[in-house]
């Protein structure tokens, strides 16, 4: 922290810096803390599945790499997830490391508060990751990159040194590779006759050549790729020459600054396609309880494909989310309603480029059901009940059976038991409410009952007299009515002394309802009256009748 220059004592403040940034964190805390050592190796055990991991390691102004730091390789696995690493130069070399799939992060994970080497996400704070911390041994595996990460130069301007006989040569540094955001620089060169072409790369921000160690060459054909690994000198160097280049030749460059290396491929290299989503469902007919699968895929386009699926009936207007975007590219859900669907399936690219496919989806019911049915819910005493057995759906080959009781009762009677006959009558033998219930099994032995109920009534004589007491010489005003009974009643009135055995007949069966009867003696008179209904049923009301 101190040192002494010229006998003058001096702090040294990038250490006191140092110091009192873990002071600070130490301070937000309570109990024993303690800090451990840092490493040179971390891993990330990626439990989200990201598709992608990158870690960013920094120590105050020196930092690993530009946000979102390096591309991890895989290592191995722990938990049943991939594990993925980030190597530092030396121990200690940074204190701070984010984790990021460029989108969501980690919180900054101050390395000398954890004693584990691996890390997993768990929870979040403020939008970021919180991290838990545990040991794991990778010593005895390879991983997919073993060497430490790469370092990516972006921002960097680099020229394209090359020579052409009589027409371009090596001083010239006005001809630029084109970058793009992962620290690869491109560019296309085309010949116009027949020619050689020799070249090497010049960083113009490092004032570096990136040249060969040695000479290279290649006779060019149409789809031939090499690559070449360059190193920074001070000049030159050595280049590396395509040979025999005729008219309208294409050579395309990639220098990559993490690897240091130049592609070169010959001919010209195919366009990028515009994003074509090419999802599709499994079905468009489907029977309800069934599920739908939407198979998401997509061509063209840049970087990585997200996924996302809704879908909604089509009466309606809100959408319903299967799968919000991800790289997941099988989703199934199960509609909940026997009608069409509508189907949308979005595809994202790596540039946010979004592309929508639609679809269609029926779903019927194709569950048994029971149609059966009764002719009548009110009969009259003595009529009958018609049954006809129906059904739909299921495993087919119907079978019926009718059962009925007194709805005051408990036990039921089988009518018919199940059988192929669907046409049953039932004959109730008293006038009152009655239940019915008709069961449909099919080949599978699902059976689907049906409920019905049915009034029974009989006919009622509803006939009344004016008075049962008149005076010599009055007359009895008889009404005649029925009910409970078929339509169309006829009536008929009937009279004689009470002493007396056959009847006069005062009226013969008719639809007349008002009949007047005048007893000719001071005596005691019996009065019938009989209403017949539409079936010929008659019922028969009786009154007594004082003259005085």
């Amino acid at each position: 922290m101190y040192y002494q220059y010229k006998n003058q004592t001096k702090v040294d403040e990038s250490v006191v810096a140092e110091f009192q940034e873990k002071i600070n964190a130490l301070s937000e805390h309570t109990g024993n803390i303690a800090v451990y050592s840092v490493g040179d190796t971390y891993y990330f055990e990626n439990n989200k599945s990201w598709s992608k991991v990158y870690g960013y390691a920094w120590d105050g102004s020196n930092k690993n790499a530009e946000w979102p730091g390096v591309k991890l390789s895989k290592a191995g696995e722990s938990n049943g997830h991939d594990v993925y690493v980030i190597k530092f130069s030396s121990a200690g070399q940074y204190h701070k490391l984010i984790f990021t799939d460029g989108s969501s992060q980690t919180v900054d994970i101050e390395l000398y508060n954890y004693k584990g080497n691996c890390f997993k996400l768990d929870g979040t704070t403020d939008g970021k990751y919180n991290v838990s911390n545990y040991s794991v041994d990778f010593s005895g595996e390879t991983p997919e990159n073993p060497e430490n990460p790469p370092v990516v130069v972006t921002g960097h301007d680099y020229a394209l040194l090359y020579y052409i006989s009589g027409e371009h040569d090596w001083t010239d540094t006005s001809t630029l590779f084109t970058p793009d955001s992962n620290g690869k620089y491109t560019y296309t060169f085309q010949s116009k006759g027949s020619q050689n072409l020799s070249f090497s790369l010049y960083d113009k921000t490092d004032k570096k050549y990136l040249s060969m160690e040695a000479s290279a060459s290649i006779v060019y054909s149409d789809g031939q790729t090499s690559d070449y690994t360059l190193t920074k000198q001070s000049s030159r160097g050595k280049s590396v020459t395509i040979k025999e280049l005729t008219e309208n030749s294409v050579v395309n460059l990639v220098y990559d600054s993490a690897k240091n290396s130049v592609s070169v491929t010959c001919g010209k290299v195919s366009e990028q396609k515009p994003l074509t989503n090419t999802s599709s469902i499994s079905a468009e007919n489907i029977k309800l309880g069934d599920k739908v699968t939407a198979i998401c895929s997509a061509t063209g386009g840049e970087g990585e494909y997200l996924y996302q699926v809704v879908y909604k009936q089509t009466s309606q207007t809100k959408w319903t989310t299967a799968q919000s975007y991800k790289a997941n590219t099988t989703v199934s859900f199960k509609p909940a309603n026997a009608t069409t669907y509508n189907v949308c399936i979005k595809v994202k690219d790596g540039t946010g480029t979004e592309i929508k496919n639609f679809f269609k989806v029926t779903v019927t019911d194709d569950s048994l059901k029971n149609n059966s049915s009764i002719d009548k819910n009110t009969i009259i005493l003595t009529q009958s009940v018609k049954i006809t057995g129906s059904a739909q759906g299921g495993a087919g080959n119907y079978l019926y059976g009718v059962y009925y009781k007194k709805t005051s009762d408990t036990k039921w009677t089988t009518k018919q038991d199940f059988k192929s006959n669907n046409t049953v009558s039932i004959k109730p033998a008293h006038a009152t409410t009655y239940a019915i219930c008709i069961k449909v099994k099919d080949s599978d032995n699902t059976i689907v009952k049906k409920y019905f109920k049915v009034t029974v009534t009989k006919l009622t004589n509803t006939s009344q007299i004016s008075s049962d007491s008149i005076t010599l010489g009055s007359t009895v005003k008889v009404s005649c009515s029925g009910a409970g009974g078929a339509e169309s009643y006829q009536y008929g009135v009937y009279y004689k002394k009470t002493s007396d055995t056959k009847w006069t007949t005062k009226q013969d069966f008719s639809t007349n309802t008002t009949v007047n009867v005048k007893p000719s003696k001071a005596t005691s008179y019996e009065i019938c009256v009989k209403v017949k209904d539409g079936m010929g049923t008659i019922a028969k009301k009786y009154f007594t009748v004082t003259v005085k």
